[in-house]
């Protein structure tokens, strides 16, 4: 006993809060992780905000496909048959449908220019979209 309280629970209330910092480590570390390949999902490729579309490094433009509202994501594709003559395409994507790159409606917003990117003060000029639901 340590004043008045059995070791026993000093000794729970030190495992408690040690799994704990562990479990709050680990949920950070997971979050830093999710951030850096977000960052490099779409490293070199370069958004145009005022024409919606995106650019690949061989500059064809991937244009908006879809759009699911109820799980938030917008995917953007170019021409299959631009991706499949390209010869980037092996570093690129393995599908002959061509890549598709995949973001949530208010990606820019958020980060203003997609990581990792040149940033081009230009292209990214608001244009008043307004990608709310309802």
């Amino acid at each position: 006993m340590i004043s008045g309280v059995h070791t026993e629970v000093v000794l729970v209330a030190s495992y408690a809060i040690f799994l704990t910092t562990v479990a709050v480590g680990l949920e950070l570390l997971a979050r830093h992780s999710h951030k850096r390949s977000e960052r490099y999902r779409n490293s070199g490729f370069t958004y145009f905000r005022d024409r919606d579309a995106w650019e690949c490094p061989a500059g064809q433009q991937l244009l908006r496909q879809e759009t699911h509202y109820e799980r938030r994501i917008i995917h953007y594709r170019p021409r299959a048959e631009a991706c499949n003559r390209c010869a980037l395409k092996n570093n690129c994507t393995d599908s002959n449908e061509g890549r598709v790159l995949k973001e949530s409606p208010g990606f820019v917003d958020r980060i203003g220019t997609p990581p990792l990117l040149p940033r081009n003060i230009d292209s990214l000029a608001p244009v008043g979209r307004d990608y709310s639901v309802g």
